[in-house]
């Protein structure tokens, strides 16, 4: 054989010996002991409130925010997390683009405020998301934009909206399930929630009868009210529904009428409703 023949016959060994390494089970299960790396967007205007929009303005989300990747981190050991924040699409896509050579696998996008458009940009990556909804702050988008994803039966986009931490924690697991398909991603977190919420079944219920008044007797009585609409300017808007008349209050009445009341009778106010109530939850 000569030394060409030779080192041929070594190369093509070679190969082979890098081609059987390739498919060996061992290998894949060395290389599925990398712990998936998820990163969690939270979506919203500022880390506390601007202005007036759910839950309130000046509202501090940066309690939250700590508290869901601590807990997460407690509950899901074999993942690990990164956080951030984004506004809007303009925010996710930046995202998008740092995330291509920093090894996330998948995204918790949390609902935070309601209108930030954050996860339709993040659910075209291909990549796993689980979207989460901030119960009262942002539940007007999450139902709005989770409605949009179901109708397009979106595979890689899942959701879960539960106060439950436990909950939230039994969703992001899939993200260890799902490995390199996100392909049914949506379906394993939907049998997650299934599985999850209780199931139906009898309960003792105390009677409670609703006494309803005659129509004609409801009307009579509407009409012989008044509605208090509290805004801004009140040129345009109606003076009567259904023939119930409409008195316009502009918030400045509101506001002078705040900064005119007794603070002391205010509070003997209040303490008498406290004292007096049958039951404070």
């Amino acid at each position: 054989m000569s030394r060409r023949q030779f080192l041929g016959a070594g190369c093509a060994a070679c190969a082979g010996a890098v081609g059987v390494l390739g498919t060996t089970s061992w290998l894949r299960a060395a290389e599925k002991t990398r712990r998936p790396r998820i990163r969690i967007v939270h979506a919203l205007h500022a880390e506390q409130q601007p202005g007036p929009d759910w839950p309130n303005k000046g509202f501090d989300f940066r309690p939250v925010m700590s508290r869901v990747q601590t807990e997460l981190e407690k509950r899901c050991p074999g993942i690990e997390f990164a956080t951030a924040m984004a506004t809007g699409p303009d925010q996710a896509k930046k995202l998008l683009e740092d995330d291509r050579h920093a090894g996330i696998d998948g995204y918790l996008v949390y609902q935070m405020n309601c209108w930030n458009q954050v996860v339709q940009t993040l659910a075209t990556s291909g990549k796993p998301v689980l979207y989460a909804d901030f119960q009262f702050g942002g539940s007007g988008g999450f139902l709005t934009y989770t409605a949009a994803f179901l109708r397009k039966q979106t595979p890689n986009v899942g959701f879960v909206a539960s106060s439950r931490m436990a909950d939230l924690a039994a969703a992001v697991r899939c993200f260890a399930e799902v490995g390199g398909d996100p392909a049914g991603f949506a379906a394993m977190t939907a049998a997650v929630r299934r599985e999850r919420t209780p199931k139906a079944r009898r309960l003792r219920v105390k009677k409670d009868e609703v006494k309803t008044l005659a129509i004609d007797e409801c009307v009579r009585r509407m009409r012989a009210s008044k509605i208090l609409a509290v805004r801004g300017a009140g040129s345009g808007l109606a003076s009567e529904i259904m023939g119930i008349p409409i008195v316009h209050v502009p918030f400045a009445e509101v506001n002078d009428a705040w900064r005119a009341a007794d603070a002391d009778e205010a509070r003997a106010l209040a303490d008498r409703w406290e004292k007096t109530a049958k039951v404070i939850e």
